[in-house]
């Protein structure tokens, strides 16, 4: 199972880029999980071609404006993460990894 999610970061607010009304969310901690971003979407995507059409739309979701040097400027910085899991049928052993690109 292959799962993905992205969000923005700009002056030190995190929005999810799936799910644009999603803003300011906030970055927690427990046992269990780790560190996480509260709220974020993750979806299941099943191959290449639906995971390059979930970062066209999150494109289309980030904010940008315009600098003196630069018109078309994004002043924050783009987060996709991509949690891979497999979990064999012959066992209770699952494997799980993440890809975070920024």
């Amino acid at each position: 199972m292959y799962k993905s999610l992205l969000l923005s970061i700009n002056f030190k607010k995190i929005q999810d880029l799936i799910d644009p009304l999603a803003d300011n969310l906030k970055i927690r901690e427990c046992p269990e999980k780790g560190v996480f971003v509260e709220g974020l979407t993750w979806l299941e995507v099943g191959n290449t071609v639906e995971c390059m059409k979930i970062l066209l739309t999150s494109e289309e979701n980030r904010k940008y404006g315009s600098t003196k040097s630069n018109t078309h400027s994004s002043r924050s910085h783009t987060v996709l993460m991509i949690k891979v899991e497999k979990r064999f049928n012959y066992s209770e052993e699952e494997l799980k990894c993440k890809f975070i690109i920024i």
